[in-house]
């Protein structure tokens, strides 16, 4: 960067320095996915430059609680139990599983989570590195079993108990979850990055004393080997301190600011080489992107000849990736 253009920049925002993770990730990776809504951003981030990636298959995770109970249904698929499984509205249910998942049908919906747990229980046993988001220390707790939900799926509000956890409780929760992970993959990365999605159902001031409470938690554990954190709420927080990067319901990043905050990542994750890739890999999207005002032209037909070439090019420089089997041109991949 010029010196200049640095030095204007430097004068208008709080840089946040970020530590040297001590590893090199590569675009040969996988990544596991697991947390709030913010880690679905990352996910789908990766996704689009066909990174190998998998989310955890029971949706928005908030807790440290019921992200410890989720990755442990994970590596062991047996802790589903069909007992657990409600019905409200015409439509089967568990709490531990977001809403999207609920179906009419009892054993389509048994087979589909079965299926969902096996291959999370497959891809986390192998995969690279996992990135843990936690979003809010406060939980619900049913009355009826005494058990944290992960979701409550509107439910009566006179079923719960809201009550905030301890720092040591959180700890706790995320030291099983690390040995949990390290006993099914010695060698995986564990990443943990504190959401920057304001939780503004909790009040502001409720929503900064719990994200105090896990990014406490978080501190306390990784000084662990392979245990890293990565400083997604305090990059939104200062370097992106306006509202521009926020959605239109000035709670969530924009797409802005998800891009900000993984370019970062990169930098810090990714070898100079894999970030070049990775450039390539977003000029080739943006041309899928292109809309043609003339797709009859000649230019045009160049242009798809030239698309088709770097593809290929590219596939070839880089087989690692989920490449999808095919690409319909109408929409991004």
């Amino acid at each position: 960067m010029d010196k200049r253009i640095s030095d204007f920049y430097l004068k208008q925002v709080t840089p946040v320095y970020i530590d040297d993770l001590r590893f090199n990730l590569s675009l040969k990776d996988s990544f596991f996915f697991a947390g709030s809504c913010f880690s679905n951003n990352l996910a789908l981030w990766m996704k689009k430059r066909f990174i190998k990636q998998l989310q955890i298959p029971h949706g928005n995770i908030y807790n440290p609680l019921s992200l410890k109970d989720c990755i442990e249904m994970c590596l062991n698929p047996s802790l589903f139990n069909v007992k657990d499984i409600e019905k409200q509205d015409g439509l089967y249910f568990h709490t531990s599983f977001h809403s999207m998942f609920s179906q009419n049908n009892i054993e389509n919906y048994i087979q589909t989570i079965e299926v969902l747990l096996n291959r999370a229980k497959d891809f986390l046993k192998k995969t690279g590195c996992c990135i843990l988001t936690l979003g809010t220390a406060f939980v619900y707790q049913r009355k009826s079993t005494g058990l944290v939900v992960n979701n409550c799926h509107r439910l009566a509000s006179n079923e719960f108990i809201r009550r905030k956890i301890t720092i040591q409780e959180a700890v706790e929760q995320l030291i099983q979850i690390i040995k949990m992970i390290r006993f099914e993959n010695p060698e995986a990365i564990i990443i943990f990055t504190l959401s920057p999605v304001r939780h503004l159902r909790d009040k502001a001031t409720e929503n900064s004393l719990s994200k105090a409470i896990l990014r406490c938690a978080i501190e306390e554990i990784i000084d662990q080997r392979q245990v890293f954190y990565f400083p997604s709420y305090e990059i939104m927080l200062d370097e992106l301190r306006d509202y521009r990067y926020y959605s239109s319901d000035l709670v969530h990043p924009s797409p802005e600011a998800i891009e900000y905050i993984m370019k970062g990542f990169s930098r810090i994750c990714f070898s100079k080489e894999d970030l070049i890739h990775i450039e390539k890999l977003e000029k080739l999207i943006s041309m899928f992107e292109h809309k043609a005002l003339q797709p009859e032209s000649d230019r045009y037909k160049d242009f798809i000849q030239k698309r088709t070439s770097r593809l290929k090019e590219l596939k070839a420089q880089l087989p690692y990736l989920q490449w999808p089997e095919a690409f319909d041109f109408t929409n991004p991949p």
